[in-house]
């Protein structure tokens, strides 16, 4: 594929074998090689599974491949991730039914791990089209979300640096202050 020639095929193939197989719905991580010159410090390796529609488990699968590839990213610590739509390639997996489990998989994840940033990538003109669709609750997510909590931790800045100010308005002024409570 294409990350395993910018990685270096070689190196990512042995890489990807010392971890040995993994099972459906898990995901690994390996050293990104020659993506490193990129900023990319590691490629997380998930395995889904063909769809179906009469086995519901194969969408509980892609939900556990966005979950666990979410997971590794928290766990090496990065900042952001870049996640391809999954499975709706050789897997044969609908469009619009891999956006809405990877859309709902990335808001549940970023309600709880709010420091990274998570890119979806689609490659090809009908995922575009079918993203667009549901772009507007891409949108309203972090509307909703990433401004509201940015307020609070505006606020929280502002209460703290107004705590901090009377403190020292209370120590450059104390026999003020006390003369005033005194007075009261």
């Amino acid at each position: 594929t294409a990350i395993y020639k910018a990685a270096g095929k070689d190196e990512l193939l042995q890489a990807r074998q010392h971890i040995g197989p993994i099972a459906r719905g898990q995901a690994a991580a390996t050293p990104a090689f020659n993506l490193k010159k990129n900023g990319v410090k590691y490629i997380i390796h998930t395995v889904g599974n063909r769809y179906q529609k009469e086995l519901p488990e194969t969408v509980e699968i892609l939900r556990d491949c966005y979950r666990n590839a979410l997971g590794v990213a928290k766990d090496f610590g990065c900042e952001s991730v870049a996640i391809p739509l999954l499975a709706t390639g050789c897997y044969s997996f609908p469009k619009d039914l891999a956006l809405q489990v990877a859309q709902e998989e990335i808001n549940n994840f970023l309600e709880q791990q709010e420091d990274m940033q998570v890119i979806l990538v689609v490659y090809d003109q009908d995922s575009y089209l079918v993203s667009q669709k549901q772009f507007k609750e891409i949108q309203s997510f972090i509307d909703e979300n990433y401004v509201a909590r940015k307020e609070s931790e505006d606020w929280d800045e502002d209460e703290r640096y107004d705590e901090a100010w009377d403190e020292e308005y209370e120590e450059q002024n104390e026999d003020v202050v006390s003369a005033e409570k005194t007075a009261n």
